[in-house]
């Protein structure tokens, strides 16, 4: 192994940072809210393959305080295609026909006062822990 005949994806590279693929601008934006809680309220994504083949990316509200604590704000199933993806918030289901409109959708989503007041409220949890 590591001679380079034995390597048979040939001249192929691939982003190691995730680049501007689906997963990697989700982890990009769960990264941003670290810095705005003062790590009270972080967000990570959870992905997992399903059944029908489609990939499930879960974008949640953890609390590091209380135990690891976590709320899915929101989900986007995808598949290996790439788009149309399905973007579920609360208990509606939208489609994002491309790229620019996943960055658009999960604007409205971050943006959003309810999304405001759930990392409000879940920082005043740890703040009521005494943590």
């Amino acid at each position: 192994m590591g001679n380079s005949a034995d390597d048979l994806w040939g001249l192929m590279t691939f982003p190691r940072d995730g680049g501007d693929s689906l997963l990697g601008f989700l982890r990009q934006q769960a990264g941003y809210l670290e810095g705005k809680t003062g790590g009270a309220v972080i967000a990570d994504v959870e992905s997992s393959g399903l059944p029908d083949g489609t990939i499930l990316h879960s974008f949640n509200l953890v609390v590091p305080g209380l135990r690891g604590f976590a709320y899915t704000l929101f989900r986007v199933n995808a598949s290996l295609e790439g788009f149309p993806v399905q973007v579920g918030w609360g208990d509606e289901w939208t489609e994002s026909a491309d790229f620019g409109a996943l960055v658009e959708q999960v604007g409205t989503i971050l943006r959003d006062p309810s999304t405001a007041r759930k990392v409000y409220e879940l920082i005043e949890m740890v703040q009521g822990t005494g943590t």
